[in-house]
């Protein structure tokens, strides 16, 4: 492969207008093929079309937290927090966003989620369930079902217990 593009360099040493004319044809096609980029703003065009009862793009279409940012707060590797150094490193953040909104660019910050949110999410979730699931989901849920995994899961649960989260 080194040999290839020795001899290139050579032959276009010695030939020095073919060169430039090469040059000068490789840009206009970039840049022929640069001006032909479109951009789209629909995400909904990368799911795939199965017909009018293509229910992965009703399902985004009606999502209102596809025009937000979520920032998510957690610790570094070997950096222990605590869930109350987080959520306070959390609503200062959202409180300084908050002061140097001085463009109104920022709507409204949502720093606590409610139990309705919480609820209505659930909801929507189970409603929608088999959009989001896999072949690798199906798997794992037909290891949950038999009995050793029923056993793990329930020894797990008396861990749970008898651990101080219990209480």
């Amino acid at each position: 492969m080194a040999n290839f593009f020795i001899a290139l360099y050579h032959y276009f040493e010695r030939h020095k207008t073919l060169l430039y004319i090469t040059l000068l044809l490789w840009t206009g096609a970039m840049i022929y093929c640069a001006t032909q980029i479109k951009f789209e703003e629909n995400i909904t065009s990368f799911f795939p079309q199965k017909g009018e009862e293509d229910y992965t793009n009703k399902v985004f279409e009606n999502l209102k937290v596809k025009d937000k940012i979520i920032v998510m707060f957690s610790a570094e590797d070997g950096w222990k927090a605590s869930a109350d150094e987080l959520i306070n490193c959390a609503e200062d953040y959202g409180a300084n966003l908050q002061e140097n909104n001085t463009d109104s660019l920022i709507k409204n910050i949502l720093t606590h989620i409610d139990n309705t949110t919480i609820s209505s999410v659930n909801h929507f979730v189970r409603k929608n369930l088999p959009l989001f699931v896999d072949e690798h989901d199906y798997a794992r849920y037909d290891s949950l079902t038999t009995t050793e995994g029923i056993a793990g899961a329930m020894q797990r649960g008396y861990m749970q217990l008898l651990s101080p989260i219990g209480m």
